[in-house]
């Protein structure tokens, strides 16, 4: 149950109009859904030139075939990667992304999110501008 309120908590970070600065920094210069997944190792650096005082947990991401990613989170916040799949969902339909995520069992102290994506063109996806609009 806490893991579907922290994942809801976790999308309303990307959802809400007030928001779109976090969801600007986390599609900047993606083209596709596993584009963006990949480029979730370079989040901490993306954070950090935002908001320097938030130290978050580190984000390792494993392509492990073409349709299977883990995102790997360390143990530095307990519940981080619960949290991370909102914004993941969220994000995967703006792609127009089709895709399955599970929470793993954790592992070598990490908590993983597998990702497999099922078809990376379902829909035509939500446009997106880098500058706010004004």
């Amino acid at each position: 149950m806490h893991q579907d309120v922290l994942e809801d908590i976790g999308g309303y970070l990307v959802a809400e109009d007030s928001q779109a600065s976090i969801r600007r920094l986390l599609r900047f210069g993606e083209a596709t859904f596993e584009d963006f997944l990949l480029s979730l190792d370079d989040l901490n650096d993306r954070v950090a030139l935002a908001l320097d005082i938030l130290e978050m947990p580190l984000i390792r991401v494993l392509p492990l075939s073409a349709e299977k990613i883990h995102v790997r989170v360390a143990p530095k916040w307990h519940g981080f990667s619960d949290v991370l799949v909102g914004p993941l969902r969220a994000l995967a339909d703006d792609y127009g992304a089709l895709v399955f995520m599970d929470r793993l069992a954790d592992t070598d102290q990490t908590e993983c999110i597998e990702v497999i994506l099922i078809d990376h063109h379902h829909s035509a996806g939500t446009s997106f501008d880098l500058a706010a609009s004004s």
